[in-house]
């Protein structure tokens, strides 16, 4: 089985993931800190306003807009950190596993490809088989003269033989007794790890999960500051004409 291109795809492909994933998570620290700037400085207005009264009387009047822009900002904030972090989680979660699994199909080894042996498959099928497919050669019993009894008995014995060779590199057994041993260490069930395998349903939605908490992430982060910079904004306009009409 020659599978070159696909490990080659594979290989490189998780390669670029790496490399992009570094830099997915240097974006989402740059943007976590921009918001942790903002809250702060909103926490900071909203408590300097709770904790001393202003006698500039256009302050006074504005406590509630400014309070209720800087509380806003925080929450819209705290939201989304809640929600960065759980599309990190989530994109590690999906490029760890996409990363093992091409690790491993990478660099797994070339598998001998066997056949599934029907009764369509004679005597001499099976003798030809044993030596394409495993370089055994068989001794010529003649079968062509044996009788119909005798001829099922001895495919019989070339079936048991072909399948007693074909055990030990059957790609779905191996990988079956791996699945087991790997649940019997961590203490799982063998029904839940072949979920988790095999589960393609669940990959899937593991993106979609991840293309929505990312959108939304995006969405509150621009919320987040264009709330801050709507609220300075506001304030800072009505400061101006206080000032332009008082002179």
């Amino acid at each position: 089985m020659n599978n070159t291109l696909l490990k080659h795809l594979y290989s490189t492909t998780s390669k670029v993931l790496l490399t992009q994933t570094d830099r997915i998570n240097e974006n989402f620290e740059k943007a976590d800190k921009i918001i942790i700037w903002i809250v702060g400085f909103s926490i900071g207005i909203f408590v300097l306003l709770i904790s001393q009264k202003a006698e500039n009387p256009l302050i006074i009047n504005l406590t509630n807009e400014i309070s209720i822009f800087s509380l806003t900002v925080v929450i819209f904030g705290l939201i989304f950190r809640i929600f960065s972090f759980f599309t990190q989680i989530k994109y590690s979660t999906i490029v760890t596993g996409f990363v093992s699994f091409s690790e491993g199909f990478s660099n797994s080894p070339e598998i001998l490809e066997t056949r599934e042996i029907t009764d369509k498959d004679s005597a001499e099928d099976l003798i030809e088989y044993l030596k394409l497919d495993f370089g055994e050669q068989v001794e010529d019993k003649n079968v062509s003269q044996m009788d119909s009894k005798n001829k099922k008995i001895y495919r019989g014995f070339l079936l048991n033989y072909y399948n007693l060779l074909k055990e030990p590199i059957d790609a779905e057994k191996q990988l079956e007794k791996f699945t087991t041993n790997f649940a019997l260490h961590f203490g799982f069930s063998k029904a839940y790890m072949e979920k988790r395998i095999y589960n393609e349903s669940k990959i899937k939605w593991n993106g979609i999960i991840f293309r929505i908490t990312l959108y939304i992430s995006m969405l509150l982060f621009f919320l987040t500051i264009g709330i801050f910079i709507f609220g300075v904004g506001t304030v800072l306009n009505q400061l101006i004409e206080n000032n332009c009409g008082t002179v």
